[in-house]
Parts: C-alpha cells; structure tokens; sequence
C-alpha cells in the first residue's frame, strides 16, 4: 500500500508532540476532515505502550480504526484494533485500540492505573456525553494523582479550549486550520407541515438535480430512516442507511465509495469522526434523540429534540470536505435565530445515578470529586439517596450489589430490574421490561391493546410476544440485554418474577391504595397520586407505580403501574413520633408499611422525644427557629462577634455549627415549644454560654451604653459586621476632642450627629476632623434653623448641653 495522502493535520503534530512532551496534556482543536482522529494515534506511539483512542460512538470508532489500519498498511485486528460493545477485533500485538467510553470506563474500573497505556486520546470532547465526561475526569484523575508520564489528548473542532485546557493543568492548546470548503446554506422559505419523508424526499430530489455528488441525510433515529427509505423510492441515486445498531457489513456499505451516486440517511453519528466519501451535498432535518432525564419513570430516555446551532454547523460542514458543497437545512431562517448556540452538555440534563455509581466503584468521592463540570449537589444528594434505596450504596460506599450493577451498561434501576428478574426467574420478561421502558412508551396512542392483567408491563409484554407495535426494536434490545446478564437464578412464575423485580428497581414509587377500588393512592414518602384509566391495577391494595406522568405534583397520574403481594412487604410497626404542629410538639403513633403510613392517632409526647426534636430543629435552622432578629437578641449576638473579632484574648469560641449545637441541648430541656426557647430564655442561655470573664469583658468592653460628656449614657446600636453606631446630639459632645472608643480602644465607634430633629446632620469616625473642617459650615446652617439652640465658635471649649439653652 502507498503512502497515505497528506491532511492538514499534518502540519501540527510536531507542535502537539512538544506540547505533550512538556505538559503531557493537549487541547487539539481542529475542524472537520482535518484528519485529527486518523493520524494523532499514530504519532503518538512510542517504543511501549498503548494508545487508547475513544471514540463517543460504536460506529465511529470501527470506522475509525479500520482507517488508522487502513493508512497504516497493517490487518485490523493486529496493530490497530477496537473494542466496542458486543464487538471486539484486539489482541496482544494491538498498539492503537479504539473504544468507546463505556468500554474506556470499564478498563478503569479493571485497571485502576491504566497499566500499560502510554497515551489517552478523547475525541469529540465537545458532545459533552456524561460518559465521556467521567472518563475525562478519571483519565485525569489517574494522571495527577499516579501516572504524571500519562499523556491525554483531548480533540473537538468547535470546543471552547479555554476551560479544557485549564482542567488539564493549564496545558497548551495546539489548532490546525484543516481544509474545508465553502457550503451554499439553503433555508426553507416557510414552516413546512408536511410529514418528515415527504420534506425530506423533496430536498433529496432538489440536492440530486443541483449537484453531482453524494447527500448525506440527517434524521433523528432508525425509525425515522425506515421511513425516509420508503419515501426515496424511485430516486435516481442507491439509497443507504447509516445508524450505530446497523451490522458492520451495511456500514461498511456506507462508509466506502460507491459506484454511483449514493444517498446515505444517517443519525447523528455521522456528524463526526466519520468520514463519508463523495458527500457534496447536506439535507438535514434539524433533529436528534438526545437523553435527558424523564421523572416520570425514574429514567434517562431518548427524546427527539431540534438540534443546536453548532451541531447544524458540524452536520452542513459534511458538505465542503472534498470541495464546494451545499446543505439544504430544513427550517427556516427565522427559526434558526431561536436555536441554541451549543449542545447542552449531559451532565447538565441526564440523571448522575450510574455516573456515581461507577465513581463508588472506583472508589472515589461522591460529593467533591473533581469533574470538569461537577453536577450540583442537589442531583448528587437525589442520586444517591436512589443508590442506597437500590441498595447499591451502604451511606456512600459501594455494596457487593452496587458492584454488580457497575457492572451493567444500564441506568442502575434498570440493572436491579434485571439483576433481580433474574433472581426471581424471569429474566427474560424482565429484559423485555426493560426495553420497553428505555424508549417511550410504545403502545401510547389510539392502536394501544386493552389492559387486563395486574401489571401493565406484563400486558405490554404479551402484546410484544403477540408481535405487537414495536415488537422488533423491543425485542433486539431485550436479546442484548439477556447477553449481559448472569446465568441460573431460581425457577418460578416469570410473572410474578417480574412484578417483584418492579418492586426491587421501583422501591420509591411503591403506593398504597387510600381505599378499596379507588384509583388515588399514597406513595412512599408521601406523594399523592392517582391511577390512569389506561391502567390495568385496579383491585390491588398496594402497587409500584412505574411510570408517574408529568414527575410528582398533586395526584399526578400513573400510566404504569404494576400489583404487589402484600406477602412481599414487611410487616406493620408502630411508631411513636413526635413532630411539630405550627410551633408545639405534638406526638403521634404511626402505624407504618414499607415507608408509608396507613394510620396515626394522637398520643401523648415523652419529653425526651420532644427535647431531641425541639434540638434537631435548632440545630438545622437557629435563625428561624429561635427568631434571632429579635432586635435585643440580634444586638447580643453583634456585641458577641465583635468581641470575637477584636477581644482575640478572651476565647471565646466561633458561632458555628458546634456551638449552636451545643447551645441547643441546654435551650431546650424541658421544652415542647419553639415558644419556650425565645426572647429572654434565649438570652439567658446565650449569657450563660460565656465564662465569667468573658461575660464581665463583653459588659464593660463591649458595652450596651456609652457615656458622653453632657452626663447621659446614650445607647450603642450594634449590627453583626459593622462598627457600634452612637447616635446622638452634637451638645451632648461639646467638649469632646476625639471618637469614642470600645474594645479597649480598638473599635472607633461611627457617630450620627444628630440635628435638633433628631436626624443625622453628619456620620463620622472622626470627630477631631469634624469640629476642625466642618462645624463651622454645620454650625453657620443650624443656627440659621435653630437660633433657639446653642452653636458656640468653639465647641471644644463649650459646656456639653442635655437640652436646649438659648444662647446668650
């Protein structure tokens, strides 16, 4: 074999190999068909060591290898091999393997250090997947912390760089300028209402006429490729399909020229890192499935959304690889202003569930690990209270069943679903729920069977088994699912199986019938919600409910639901409670099923049970439950901190959690109300929390009054943060020459001098600068509008005055 053409990356590797040899690290921006994916993995090969090349996608990353193979002159399989599920062509000899990053995940959770592997390559960085995030994070986990000689490439044509090269330590950014061509845009003149094939066959025919090449078409998923198929019948050009589940075979068929013309319908995985040759014309319709979570069913699904303004550029530069192109977008121009600039990255949209999971696995922290873009802690606080009602986590550690549901390539409640069906003996059944409930549900429309079981997942089953709607794709996901799992599990009715597996995957949605046969219900943690007409369960007292429309909200309504033997539950306790009512402790005694309450009466409160709770209330909240805004309470605390801050010598210990803690166990012994706990109670127990020195130095170095030279004790107003204000008349401070101080002269107080209407004429720290450079000007403008009240020259020499004296 010759050698390969030259690319326009070309010209950078030697740049990109000196910045990795001092940093490590790189940035890689360059555009479409510059050749980044097929020529970086090969200059990075040193005299050892594996380069991992990960690819977001099946597809791209056996196109990928089999092009870096390709150019190498070498067999796929030997040198340069890949790994993807369900498929692997590696072995021993391999040097360049390309993954996908759940295979790369699973390499990390096997082998820790990555062993062996010299150079990590992640392309596509801009797709922001949640998987290729987390191995970003690891991958530079493993860097920083164990192998400083691993080298990490992160590649993208239309990545920020900036904050990626800041996560990687500030690494360098190296960019290529590629080679694309100019692509002719085309619009839609105006909203077209029109089924999709039948738009897309129009600008398929319109693109064939205008050019001489290849189109590639983008559509959202399979379904919609079938159709378009149907719809490009008759067309003068060999219609292809191109999606990830596609044998490798019909692919191949996609990705290699052919002899004539050719119109290639592709989901988004053609956006990227494949290379279609002869493409010179784009129709797109502007569409994709992209996860994001469903609260409905607990799960990720696949929703089919517009596209982003920079996927729509990514998809019409498909068009200017090998010369002037044209892309045919199937909106309009005004529609197009309203899309958004980037792709919403995953880990801002999808559930972190299995995400935390793998990093348990791996033996990480789940509240502070260090992601590029870590989720907030309210989506980590849910997720993992999910993990530990799965019972994957035990607190934030991984159990021997977590370690299994690692193990699946599947949202954990899925994985227990299936983990469990198989233990129940219903291992295919459960396989089956499964897919249905990765997808929308497939029977939602006009054709849905009639409902007639005690599980509407095992009427949908018997539709699927029957060759309902949708019984293919289910079935194909179902068979892929079945391979993952283990062997044996316990003979029994795969029915019932089932619904106990529903049970295990759906412990948060199980319900309890308010009444026999009504259709409102109450569910673990008390949400309310009711059951759909379109559900079978209608007789059982207790259910799961599977699949909840909308999330929660007031009696939201439940579409899937599934019967639960009251001989699977745990049996009935009763519990004394003590809660608040408004501001009282009031007791209860809860008769309590699984999570939920069935009944309460009122029952007398033990003091120790109202004590713990007035505490725990204190502790979570003391602003609120003690009311300390109370202004005598507020002033206290503002005294207390200032002493803290500038009396160093007297000890005294921080407001923080600990001290309200302990403060709180004292406060409230005895108590059955918030009541009891505020105003003077309060302050006595704030005063008692100081020693007798520190309460003798809070009265006399922070003090409530000050004394000022006309005799009177004028109040100190004292705000958290700030310095003492002293308001009062300028008379009273005749013959004062400086700023009062406290805190054994450490704190200037801040002075309103007040006018005869008791407003501040002047605020000031300063009062030696005030008598010298403004009291004449002060003095010249009150006595105008006091004559009544005494403005002598000099106020320095004056007698301070308590009331008003005429002047003389």
């Amino acid at each position: 074999m010759g050698k390969p053409p030259p690319l326009p990356i070309d010209a950078v590797l030697p740049e990109l190999l000196a910045a990795l040899a001092s940093c490590q690290s790189a940035v890689l921006v360059a555009p479409t068909g510059a050749g980044k994916t097929t020529r970086v993995p090969p200059a990075l090969l040193g005299a050892d060591g594996l380069v991992i090349l990960c690819e977001p996608r099946r597809l791209a990353a056996r196109a990928a290898a089999r092009r870096i193979a390709d150019e190498l002159g070498v067999r796929l399989g030997e040198e340069v091999g890949y790994h993807v599920r369900f498929d692997a062509r590696c072995g021993p000899r391999t040097r360049i393997l390309v993954v996908t990053d759940g295979i790369l995940l699973r390499r990390l959770q096997e082998d820790p250090f990555l062993e062996g592997v010299s150079a990590v390559v992640l392309d596509e960085v801009h797709e922001r997947g949640l998987l290729l995030d987390l191995v970003l994070a690891m991958t530079r986990r493993v860097q920083a912390d164990a192998r400083p000689e691993l080298q990490i490439v992160a590649m993208s044509a239309t990545v920020d760089p900036g904050p990626l090269a800041a996560f990687l330590g500030g690494c360098p950014v190296v960019r290529s300028e590629g080679r694309l061509f100019p692509v002719e845009l085309h619009y839609e003149p105006r909203t077209d209402e029109r089924p999709l094939p039948a738009r897309v066959r129009g600008a398929v025919v319109r693109a064939l006429a205008q050019t001489d090449g290849d189109v590639l078409v983008f559509l959202p998923g399979v379904r919609e490729i079938r159709r378009c198929e149907e719809a490009l019948e008759g067309v003068a050009a060999e219609v292809l399909p191109l999606f990830g589940d596609l044998p490798p075979e019909a692919q191949d068929a996609a990705l290699r020229p052919g002899a004539g013309r050719r119109v290639v319908l592709a989901t988004n995985v053609a956006e990227s890192s494949v290379t279609l040759p002869g493409v010179t014309a784009v129709v797109d319709a502007g569409l994709a499935r992209r996860a994001s979570f469903d609260p409905s069913a607990g799960l990720d699904r696949l929703d089919v959304v517009r596209i982003a303004a920079d996927s729509a550029d990514q998809r019409s530069g498909r068009a200017g690889r090998l010369r002037p192109g044209v892309a045919w977008r199937l909106w309009t121009e005004v529609e197009h202003r309203r899309l958004s600039p980037r792709t919403s990255p995953e880990v801002a949209r999808v559930d972190v569930c299995g995400a935390l999971l793998q990093l348990a696995a791996w033996g990480e922290p789940l509240r502070d690990f260090p992601w590029f873009e870590a989720p907030s802690q309210a989506r980590i606080a849910v997720a993992v209270g999910l993990l530990q009602r799965l019972g994957a986590l035990d607190g934030e550690h991984i159990t021997a069943l977590g370690r299994e549901l690692a193990k699946l390539p599947v949202h954990p409640r899925l994985g227990r679903l299936l983990l469990a069906a198989v233990d129940f003996g219903a291992a295919e059944h459960g396989a089956l729920a499964a897919a249905l409930l990765s997808e929308r549900d497939v029977f939602a429309g006009r054709d849905e069977p009639t409902w007639c079981s005690t599980s509407d997942l095992l009427d949908r089953i018997d539709a699927l088994q029957r060759g309902g709607r949708g019984a293919r794709g289910v079935r194909q996901v179902a068979d892929q699912l079945l391979r993952l799992l283990p062997r044996g599990g316990r003979a029994g009715n795969p029915e019932q199986g089932l619904a106990r597996a529903l049970l295990a995957a759906w412990p948060d949605r199980l319900a309890h019938r308010r009444a026999p046969g009504s259709d409102r219900a109450l569910m673990v943690d008390g949400a309310g919600v009711r059951l759909s007409p379109r559900s079978a369960v209608r007789e059982a007292e207790w259910f799961v409910a599977v699949d909840v429309a909308g999330g929660f909200g007031a009696e939201a309504l439940v579409h899937i639901a599934s019967a639960v033997d009251d001989a699977w539950l745990p049996p009935v306790e009763r519990v004394m409670e003590a809660r608040l009512d408004g501001e009282r402790v009031v007791g209860r005694e809860v008769s309590r099923r699984a999570g939920i309450d069935l009944s309460e009466r009122a029952a007398p409160v033990e003091p120790l049970a109202a004590e713990r709770l007035l505490i725990a209330f204190v502790r979570k909240d003391p602003a609120a439950a003690l009311q300390l805004d109370d202004p005598a309470v507020a002033e206290w605390l503002a005294r207390r901190e200032l002493a803290l801050v500038h009396l160093p010598e007297l000890g005294l210990a921080p407001l923080d959690d600990d001290w309200w803690s302990a403060l709180a166990e004292g406060l409230c012994a005895g108590r059955r109300s918030l009541a009891e706990l505020r105003g003077r109670r309060l302050l006595d127990a704030l005063e008692g929390s100081l020693t007798w020195p520190q309460r003798q130095a809070l009265r006399d170095d922070v003090p409530e009054r000050i004394a000022v030279p006309s005799g009177d004790h004028v109040a100190l107003e004292y705000r958290r943060g700030e310095p003492p204000v002293l308001a009062v008349r300028m008379q009273q401070l005749f013959g004062l020459a400086q700023t009062p101080t406290i805190a054994r002269g450490r704190v200037r107080v801040r002075l309103h001098l007040l006018a005869p209407n008791r407003r501040p004429q002047q605020i000031t720290d300063d009062l030696a600068g005030f008598w010298a450079r403004t009291w004449p000007e002060v003095r010249k403008e009150l006595r105008a509008r006091y004559p009544k009240h005494a403005w002598p020259d000099d106020p320095l020499t004056a007698q301070a005055l308590r009331g008003t004296k005429r002047q003389g």
